[in-house]
């Protein structure tokens, strides 16, 4: 009987540790946050928080924060038209910028709004993690 109380007790004592393991080990790179927005603040945060945009908007930027990612990883946005009716293919990459993280684990985009202004349509963001995509922020641009 005292053999086999044992005999569960080490079983359980292993099940922990094990489960113990899996939570400390290495985490998933992820964004936990992401807000687009026409303007940026001093302190890193989207000013005019929206995920819709005029033609007119000067500049869309987009401010995110992360977790679990290492410093020198790249990141790269890519700025996508989804559908902008006709005025660029369907998914065409508008414009891309890489950063690589240093100590912090936050950082920006920004798309700059054409002579003529963003044609009204869909669009996206995609941020990758390295060759990993790991974030698709969707926006829309209406006509004023």
């Amino acid at each position: 009987m005292k053999k086999t109380v044992l005999q569960i007790a080490i079983c359980c004592l292993g099940l922990l540790l094990c489960l113990a393991c899996v939570a400390c080990g290495p985490s998933v790179p992820t964004i936990t946050q992401a807000t687009l927005g026409a303007g940026a603040t001093e302190d890193d945060a989207a000013a005019h928080a929206s995920t819709q945009f005029t033609t007119d908007t000067a500049k869309i930027y987009c401010l995110w924060k992360a977790e679990g990612i290492k410093t020198s990883t790249p990141v790269r946005g890519v700025w996508i038209a989804e559908d902008s009716g006709g005025v660029a293919p369907p998914n065409y990459k508008i414009d891309e910028a890489s950063v690589t993280i240093s100590s912090s684990s936050s950082g920006n985009f920004n798309l700059s709004k054409p002579t003529a202004g963003f044609p009204a349509g869909k669009y996206r963001l995609e941020i990758y993690f390295g060759p990993t995509l790991t974030k698709t922020i969707p926006f829309t641009v209406k006509a004023n």
